[in-house]
């Protein structure tokens, strides 16, 4: 039973990422192939701080996780595993922006690349799919000035991953398609043993759950 995701930010990636000002210099058959235009831009560190006046706005955030790991039940209890990611290099959130005000520095996302579907491995071979989302991302952090060591973090939404028109492999569906698969109904009406399994199977629902992240400045480049 899967309870939860985390997704790592520190580890290192095959291809070296380049500043903002380094990808606006790119051309399209640059990038093309190279798997740049999954990689966020990084970072070179030539200032103290940042401060965040009123009014100001964030823009071009971007979420780029260099490894994931899934809240799991193991013959050692609940604990995170590590997974191995099937989806292709279309799993990084970018061209994130939002309103930001200081004291404390407040954070709300109101456009962007918010929401990709990722599926990732466990080790017994069960893929999890999931939606890495920062959707209406609300993050606060004290302060008024983006420094080293700065600490921020919120909530924000994860929608399903399937809509409500979805149908399984058995044509089951919220909003189309069967209550249940064929020979169900009567299994269901003899009332015995099984009917929670059944139900959850059959029970289509598209719900709109919550996530938290923390981060972290690394460094500034002003």
């Amino acid at each position: 039973v899967v309870l939860g995701l985390a997704a790592g930010l520190l580890a290192p990636a095959p291809t070296r990422a380049l500043t903002a000002e380094q990808y606006s210099q790119l051309t399209y058959n640059q990038v093309k192939g190279s798997a740049l235009a999954n990689r966020c831009p990084t970072v070179e560190s030539q200032g103290a701080s940042v401060p965040v006046k009123s009014g100001a706005k964030l823009t071009n955030m971007c979420f780029e996780p260099k490894s994931w790991a899934v809240e799991a039940q193991t013959d050692k209890g609940t604990e995170f595993v590590t997974t191995k990611l099937l989806t292709r290099q279309t799993y990084t959130l970018a061209f994130i922006n939002g309103e930001l005000s200081p004291s404390p520095i407040t954070f709300k996302e109101d456009d962007g690349i918010h929401t990709l579907p990722t599926t990732v491995q466990l080790p017994d071979g069960e893929y999890v799919p999931f939606l890495f989302s920062v959707k209406g991302l609300v993050a606060k952090g004290e302060g008024s000035e983006f420094k080293p060591g700065f600490t921020w973090g919120g909530e924000f939404e994860v929608p399903s991953y399937r809509t409500g028109a979805f149908l399984d492999p058995k044509g089951r569906g919220m909003y189309s398609g069967y209550d249940q698969a064929v020979a169900l109904p009567a299994l269901q009406a003899d009332g015995k043993e099984g009917q929670e399994e059944l139900f959850k199977e059959t029970n289509k629902v598209f719900d709109i759950g919550k996530g938290a992240i923390e981060m972290e400045v690394n460094k500034v480049n002003a």
